[in-house]
């Protein structure tokens, strides 16, 4: 299958998704809600029929500490 890597919604290619049932779309933790959002979008301009499913990822309970410098 497939894969792209987009910076937002201006760089989606409708050829890529069009006649597909199933479109999967990942953001990292750090990308805002709205240009998700925006991509979502995007993908209802090519086809209106999107429907949307949140799937829960994997939990981590990972802590970074700060480095020395900027704890004192």
């Amino acid at each position: 299958m497939p894969s792209y890597l987009i910076a937002d919604d201006s760089e989606l290619e409708s050829a890529w998704v069009k006649g597909k049932k199933t479109v999967g779309l990942t953001a990292g933790a750090s990308a805002p809600e709205a240009l998700v959002e925006n991509v979502i979008a995007a993908l209802r301009d090519i086809a209106s029929n999107v429907e949307v499913s949140h799937l829960d990822g994997k939990k981590e309970h990972i802590e970074f500490r700060l480095p020395a410098e900027l704890r004192a």
